[in-house]
Formats: structure tokens, C-alpha cells, sequence
């Protein structure tokens, strides 16, 4: 009777593994957010949890050097689902920060936590098609729009303003919405 126990216990072991339970995709492996992960900027958890943590410091087309003022953005998103690389809302914190002499850049003091949205369905951030993720907070005031190459902060959106990825030059009217803030490229390791 041991020697039965002993033998259904192995061919369990051996055959239930593969037949009954499928492997959880690995979220780390996304190439889309691999520029991130190379320069130290996301966390993954095991259950599919992503925490980015980014500055964004370049606020005009200049010379691609920091700006003294800025905010720290951290990224926290959850699958929608256990097992999946799905997303489709984030908690987004906020702060402000300023190492000017100049108190003109001076904004909001403190840590700001807040809801934000996938502006859409749910991502899938294995799918080696997805170039963009924006995100926008409830009263589509503030978004964050994630790219395989880097991210940009809006804050003021004006409703439906159209979200500009490049940063303003002297040529482009500033007026128009929406600028946002983005990372100076000395953020990234690059090969």
C-alpha cells in the first residue's frame, strides 16, 4: 500500500504541473518598457505589479540638459487581472521640487497621490505593438504619456487638448495645449 501512495504521489507530481496549471507570462520581459529597465527606473513585482519612478526635468527644446525645477513622478500600476501584463489604471504620485535661486519655479509643495487612467482599453505591455500608453487622471486635468523611448507629464490639460510628445521650441506656439514636462535623456543608460 506505501509503495502505491508513494507512486501516485510522484505521478501527480510529475504530470499535474504540465498538464493543469500554464506559467504567468513575465511582465519583466516587455520590450517596451526595456529602456526603463536597463536605466534602473521600473520594479516589477512577482505577481505583475510595475513601479516606474521618473523625473521629469526638460520642459523646452533647448539643449537637453535638466532644468533646476521639476517633479518626481512615481507610477504604480496592478494587472487587471493575476497572472496577465494587462493594465488599465495606475496610482500616480507627485512632487514638486526646486533647486533654483529663483522662487519662480515654486509650485505645489508636498507629495500628491492620485488616480490615473488608461485613456482606453486595458494595455497589454508584452504586446510588441504598443508604442504609447497615456494615462490620464479623473478630471482629465494632468496625464502622463509613456513611450518605449521616454514619458511626458501634462499638468493644466484643457479639455480635449491635444497632448504634444516633443518638447516646444522657439518656433511653436506654447499657448496651444498642451506642453508637457519630459526626462532628460542623462536618466537612461543607453549601449
Amino acid at each position: 500500500m506505501r509503495n502505491k501512495s508513494i507512486s501516485i504521489v510522484l505521478f501527480i507530481a510529475l504530470i499535474v504541473p504540465h498538464c493543469a496549471f500554464a506559467e504567468s507570462p513575465d511582465c519583466a520581459s516587455s520590450t517596451f518598457l526595456k529602456r526603463y529597465s536597463k536605466s534602473d527606473l521600473v520594479k516589477f513585482s512577482p505577481a505583475g505589479a510595475i513601479e516606474l519612478q521618473l523625473v521629469a526635468d526638460l520642459h523646452a527644446a533647448d539643449c537637453g540638459a535638466p532644468d533646476c525645477y521639476g517633479t518626481k513622478v512615481r507610477i504604480s500600476m496592478k494587472p487587471v487581472r493575476a497572472g496577465s501584463c494587462q493594465y488599465s489604471d495606475a496610482v500616480v504620485e507627485t512632487e514638486d521640487y526646486n533647486n533654483c535661486k529663483d522662487e519662480v519655479f515654486t509650485k505645489n509643495a508636498g507629495k500628491e497621490n492620485e488616480a490615473f487612467f488608461v485613456n482606453g482599453p486595458a494595455v497589454n505591455i508584452l504586446e510588441p505593438q504598443l508604442t504609447e500608453i497615456k494615462l490620464m487622471n479623473k478630471s482629465r486635468t494632468r496625464a502622463i504619456v509613456l513611450s518605449s523611448d521616454g514619458f511626458f507629464y501634462f499638468e493644466d490639460v484643457k479639455p480635449k487638448g491635444k497632448l504634444h510628445t516633443w518638447l516646444p521650441s522657439d518656433d511653436d506656439d506654447e499657448r496651444k495645449c498642451c506642453w508637457g514636462a519630459s526626462m532628460a535623456k542623462g536618466h537612461f543608460k543607453e549601449d
